[in-house]
């Protein structure tokens, strides 16, 4: 596998083309030449990586094949090899049972490597627009292609490593620069934006976190990643749910800990920022987290669950102390008075209720 790319068409003269090509290319003994996978650039002054979906991903002996535009690929594979229909509209890639077949197979089971070295070198050249090359999906039916076969032996792979090598740094973040998508972090299911605002103030999360701009498409692209990579996308580390938000807060046990793990505006508290939460999880029906995991603080300051607190409609204060001389502590089932929004989920414990357990 070269180190270096190969330049094609004309990149001697980019002003007269509206794109390059860089390629890594297979070397062996006997077939040099024998696989080529590309990628398209801008070639202009600052290069760009450029996704034409009326660009077929198939040539054989540097001529397109008609109906591969769709294939779920970013780069443009090329072998003087392939065995092509005799209309040029597919290659012989229907099972894996005829000679034709098996030698285009053979030459497909080298393109997962190749395209990973050349996502790598993008990775490093920190090209323009590399989240493109990780919009990967489910291929599509094709007469001339068993689409499960080619899933399974070059999409899943080329995903795969794309979730999971470290060196494949596709993902430009808040700060500006790249990371794997494994260190990433991209808010799921947030159409506007408010998660994003939250996980931009969650301390643990902001080296990680996804340019705002890039957000949605990033969420597009891990749920496209994770099926074709067979992967449940609750157990990518990259995708943060709100539930995946609630269980880091949860863990926090208490207010002094969140407050630890959160960058406030000024003038705010943690309150105020948990009282946003707790918003957007009302907001997007998502109240079973609050019955689930320890969110709500009650008025010692310790997360708890909604299940195990009441409303407090006014108890005095000085009852509350009595009840604490006598060994009940009152303030520990009492949800945090300054915690809007749960009036009507919970039930008032009454200063009746109290008296009556001392």
């Amino acid at each position: 596998r070269q180190e270096t790319p190969l330049v094609a068409n004309g990149a001697s003269q980019p002003q007269n083309q509206r794109f390059t090509i860089v390629a890594k290319q297979l070397e062996c003994n006997e077939d040099q030449d024998a696989v080529t996978v590309g990628l398209m650039l801008s070639a202009d002054q600052t290069p760009e990586i450029v996704v034409d979906d009326s660009v077929p991903r198939f040539f054989a002996e540097g001529l397109p094949i008609i109906g591969t535009e769709n294939i779920p690929l970013p780069f443009i594979i090329h072998s003087s090899k392939f065995e092509v229909e005799s209309d040029r509209t597919g290659l012989h890639l229907e099972g894996a049972g005829t000679g034709q077949q098996k030698n285009n197979w053979a030459l497909l089971s080298k393109v997962p490597d190749l395209c990973c070295a050349l996502l790598e070198y993008s990775s490093r050249e920190n090209w323009h627009g590399l989240h493109l090359l990780a919009n990967i999906k489910e291929c599509p039916h094709k007469d001339w292609l068993d689409s499960d076969h080619f899933t399974k032996s070059v999409l899943q792979n080329v995903a795969h490593r794309i979730l999971t090598d470290s060196q494949i740094r596709l993902v430009q973040t808040t700060r500006g620069d790249h990371v794997s998508i494994k260190d990433a972090v991209v808010p799921c299911d947030d159409p506007e934006g408010k998660l994003f605002d939250l996980l931009s103030t969650w301390k643990p999360a902001k080296q990680g976190l996804v340019d705002r701009d890039l957000s949605a498409f990033w969420s597009g692209v891990l749920v496209n990643l994770a099926k074709v990579a067979s992967a449940d996308i609750k157990q990518l580390a990259a995708a943060w749910s709100i539930e995946h938000l609630a269980s880091k807060i949860s863990a926090c046990g208490n207010l002094k800990a969140l407050g630890e793990n959160v960058q406030l505006e000024q003038g705010e508290v943690t309150i105020d920022w948990l009282n946003r939460f707790i918003s957007l999880t009302i907001a997007s029906s998502n109240v079973h987290l609050l019955i689930g995991h320890s969110l709500l603080p009650n008025q010692h300051g310790n997360l708890c669950k909604l299940s195990e607190l009441s409303h407090d409609p006014g108890v005095d204060d000085e009852l509350k102390d009595i009840a604490m001389g006598a060994g009940i502590d009152e303030r520990s089932k009492f949800l945090d008075k300054r915690v809007a929004g749960l009036g009507e989920k919970l039930k008032d414990r009454t200063e009746l209720e109290v008296l009556n357990s001392l």
